[in-house]
């Protein structure tokens, strides 16, 4: 009589590697570095991209935007037409009509949602999610975009521009520090699932000291 083959370990060590895939998902430790842009008054003169139009958007730019060309879908589409009713603006540029470079302006807040929020000055704003359509990268819209913004800004006597850039983002750093932008400090988000902390340096702490509470709405 034949003796009981010995049990499987297969199901458990299964389990194990699922239980230690999550974890690493769950486990939150990311960089970001803030970057500024003083207003020069060269920076009067607005930019242009051949082959594009390059301008303030509208809803009615937001109307024709493509999930493929701008990356937002239709709740990031109404969550944009409510940003725009609080003051909010955004840079567009179109080809043959289309949107297919984007990029948001807060008059108000350096807010990076799930990282942190901090008030800015009167003469200061920032921009964020910023992206360009796959099949029109290579043509700098992105550092355009922000001269456009700096040019705006110089016209209404503004001081700085405000942005910022994952670690690893290398096409984002390169575009900021093409227009002149400079390390303002950096913060290290640090959390486990939905519970995180952003920690940041002393440079970031001086460049952006005043703390704002996170409303519901995620918009301002």
């Amino acid at each position: 009589m034949s003796s009981p083959s010995p049990p499987s370990h297969a199901p458990s060590k299964g389990r194990l590697r699922r239980a230690l895939s999550d974890l690493r998902w769950s486990v939150h430790n990311d960089r970001h570095d803030a970057f500024v842009r003083n207003v020069l008054p060269a920076d009067c003169e607005r930019p242009q991209v051949e082959g594009y139009e390059l301008r303030f958007g509208t809803d009615a730019d937001l109307d024709c935007a493509t999930l493929h060309d701008t990356e937002l879908t239709p709740a990031c589409i109404e969550h944009g037409r409510r940003r725009l009713e609080i003051g909010h603006q955004f840079v567009v540029a179109t080809s043959d009509g289309l949107p297919v470079f984007t990029m948001w302006i807060n008059p108000r807040h350096l807010n990076v949602p799930g990282e942190l929020k901090r008030k800015l000055k009167d003469d200061e704003v920032f921009i964020y999610k910023a992206f360009t359509s796959p099949d029109h990268r290579g043509k700098r819209l992105y550092p355009a975009g922000m001269a456009l913004v700096l040019s705006d800004l110089a016209q209404r006597s503004m001081r700085r521009l405000v942005g910022y850039a994952h670690v690893k983002k290398g096409a984002s750093r390169a575009g900021l520090a093409r227009v002149g932008f400079e390390t303002a400090g950096s913060w290290r988000t640090v959390g486990f699932k939905g519970l995180r902390r952003a920690l940041c340096d002393r440079e970031f702490e001086s460049n952006f000291p005043v703390r704002v509470a996170r409303s519901g709405s995620g918009l301002e």
